[in-house]
C-alpha cells in the first residue's frame, strides 16, 4: 500500500486575469515548484476554482483517510465488515492506482 503521488502539501494558485488557476506542490530536488494540475478558464469561475481547491487537498484528505482506517478498525470489533471502513479502503485504494 505504498502511495506513488507526489508528496504534500499541494497548493492552489488562481490567475485573476484569465479565471485559470493550478494546483502546484514546492517538494521538487531542485526547490523549484511542480504543477499538479490545470484547471482551464471557465465561464463559471467559482467551480474551476472548487475543483482546484478540492484537488489542493487530496493528500491531506488521503492522509485523514489512511488515519481513520487504522483508527477505526482498532476501535471496531470486525473492520472487515465495516461499510465505512471498506469505502474508505476502496477510495484510498483508488488514489494509489489500485481500482
Amino acid at each position: 500500500m505504498i502511495a506513488n503521488f507526489t508528496a504534500g502539501p499541494w497548493r492552489f494558485v488562481g490567475d485573476t486575469d484569465t479565471n485559470g488557476c493550478a494546483v502546484v506542490t514546492n517538494n521538487s530536488p531542485d526547490g523549484w515548484h511542480w504543477d499538479i494540475a490545470y484547471c482551464q478558464p471557465d465561464p463559471d469561475a467559482n467551480t474551476a476554482k472548487s475543483n482546484a481547491h478540492l484537488v489542493a487537498a487530496a493528500p491531506e484528505l488521503y492522509e485523514a483517510c489512511m488515519r481513520m482506517i487504522g483508527s477505526l478498525g482498532c476501535m471496531i470489533g470486525d473492520p472487515d465488515n465495516c461499510g465505512d471502513i471498506i469505502f474508505a479502503r476502496a477510495a484510498t485504494a483508488k488514489a494509489r492506482g489500485e481500482q
